[in-house]
């Protein structure tokens, strides 16, 4: 808890909008759920036995590389989280997004540049009016930002 900064809406907007933008690699982006404490990047070398890590991968690999909002290149694929909540937050991990979020109503995920992932993000988290203790943007490598918990 030390190393958390409480910050309000529009500097975390402003921090997330450096962090997207200047991010050199590709992420699954999971839509902001209200259920879970943290919003988070995770890289996938870090995830080797997850369903998750292994379908973010594949969808990364063969994504389109334009931005489907203002036509930009993409490096991220936002995919809507209806359905997500802490108590089944595992199965998204274990099963992958197929077999969970697709499922639950969700569409494909879409790829979008790193400012209007932002927007997405941003847009989530305004109209939801969500909290979370921990928010972390992507970093170096290919890898998914998901809500969880600790």
């Amino acid at each position: 808890m030390k190393d958390i900064t409480r910050v309000c809406l529009s500097c975390l907007e402003m921090k997330l909008a450096k962090d997207y933008e200047q991010f050199p690699a590709h992420a699954l982006v999971v839509e902001p759920a209200g259920t879970l404490p943290c919003y988070v990047f995770q890289p996938i070398s870090r995830w080797k036995d997850c369903k998750l890590a292994d379908e973010a991968q594949a969808l990364l690999a063969k994504m389109e590389i334009s931005c489907r909002h203002c036509g930009a290149t993409a490096n991220f694929l936002w995919l809507t989280s209806t359905g997500l909540r802490d108590d089944n937050a595992e199965k998204v991990f274990a099963e992958g997004a197929s077999e969970t979020l697709l499922r639950w109503g969700n569409p494909a995920p879409n790829p979008v540049c790193g400012k209007c992932c932002v927007n997405l993000i941003s847009t989530s988290i305004r109209s939801r009016h969500l909290t979370f203790i921990e928010v972390c943007g992507p970093r170096s490598e290919d890898g998914f930002v998901v809500p969880m918990g600790y």
